[in-house]
């Protein structure tokens, strides 16, 4: 018993699996061979089709950045496909290349489909994106005694890190600065 997949690779296994390489369609055959040398083959024309589906490749502009965090998502280009990006805040995109700003900080998986004019579909993920708090900057003016005529405090922090720093400009009695 051989079979040929029609594809240029056969197997002698009584119930062989097989994994195309190639798009197309495949003839395949079965050989019988008696214990007599007698041989009889049962052929199927163009029986398996096997379609050309290729898993999406996602290039982007990045994964990580503060709010507002601005990315591209790119995939090929095919013609007649059906492309949805999951943005992973609900915001769904319908084409090939994708430019948001994510304007709120959080981890945002991002998922592709792909449906081919074939009828195959693929999935693909990228990410996820981290977009970061904002860091925020406040500053104060602010006297605090005779030796000085006033001090500036500076802060900048987000949700995870804070750095605090005071200046003092001070006056000696004399008035005089130094």
């Amino acid at each position: 018993m051989d079979w040929d997949f029609g594809d240029g690779t056969g197997s002698a296994q009584l119930n062989p699996s097989h994994t195309y390489i190639d798009t197309g369609y495949f003839h395949v055959s079965l050989i019988l061979t008696s214990v007599d040398g007698y041989e009889d083959t049962v052929s199927k024309n163009n029986y398996i089709h096997i379609k050309w589906n290729p898993i999406p490749l996602i290039t982007s502009t990045g994964d990580s950045g503060c709010e507002p965090y601005y990315v591209s998502l790119i995939t090929n280009y095919y013609s007649g496909a059906i492309y949805s990006w999951n943005l992973g805040n609900g915001v769904i995109k319908n084409s090939s290349a994708v430019y948001y700003t994510y304007p709120d900080s959080g981890v945002y998986p991002v998922l592709l489909n792909v449906t081919y004019n074939n009828g195959c579909a693929q999935s693909q993920t990228a990410g996820p994106i981290v977009v970061f708090p904002r860091p925020s900057f406040t500053y104060s003016l602010a006297k605090w005694n005779r030796l000085y005529a006033f001090a500036v405090q500076f802060t900048i922090s987000n949700n995870e890190w804070s750095i605090h720093m005071e200046l003092g400009f001070w006056r000696w009695p004399d008035f005089k600065s130094i």
